[in-house]
């Protein structure tokens, strides 16, 4: 069977979900991947301790990697002088949130995930700096203030740095993305 191309404006028919486009708080997002594994956090009995492990396990993974390269360091200085280039992918799905989503974490009302741009997410919340988010949303989020996402090119102005994506019945998967801390950042899972 050939691979058929699915558009923006098909998304909801096909598959069940929409795209738009909403500056949010990071505090309110869930890194699904990225500098801690949130499979240590479902351990953990309140949010506090769940945060604190997260930072720690966070600090421990960049300074391994900045003592090999200085990406960490690089991105960090790159956000502050220069703020976050790129929008962060977020799911909006209610199984997913009940299956990836540490309890402590649910309890706190959070049902967004972060798939792509996790490292990115993660220094935003550092130094509490609102974050450009594009949302594959099933219905779980309220669309309000956001912007509906309906053709490629009104993906693509959102990014300084253009991303090779697929529109899946999962969501949107990046592939690859070229940026100014690296000429090119290969993925192994298809997120970054």
């Amino acid at each position: 069977m050939a691979h058929v191309r699915v558009r923006f404006n098909q998304l909801k028919r096909t598959y069940g979900y929409t795209v738009f486009h909403k500056i949010l708080d990071p505090n309110i997002i869930f890194s699904l991947y990225g500098l801690c594994s949130p499979n240590v956090l479902f351990q953990c009995k309140t949010i506090e301790e769940a945060e604190e492990t997260r930072i720690q396990k966070s600090e421990k993974q960049i300074a391994k990697r900045n003592k090999k390269d200085k990406f960490y360091k690089k991105l960090e200085d790159s956000i502050l002088q220069k703020g976050i280039r790129n929008p962060i992918i977020l799911y909006a799905r209610k199984e997913l949130v009940k299956e990836k989503l540490p309890p402590v974490y649910r309890k706190q009302g959070i049902n967004l995930l972060c798939v792509h741009g996790c490292s990115r997410l993660y220094f935003a919340q550092k130094h509490n700096l609102q974050i450009s988010c594009v949302i594959c949303n099933w219905g779980t989020v309220n669309d309000k203030g956001g912007k509906i996402i309906h053709s490629d090119q009104e993906f693509y102005r959102l990014y300084k740095d253009r991303p090779i994506y697929e529109l899946t019945e999962y969501g949107i998967r990046i592939y690859e993305i070229k940026n100014v801390i690296q000429s090119k950042i290969p993925s192994r899972r298809g997120f970054f």
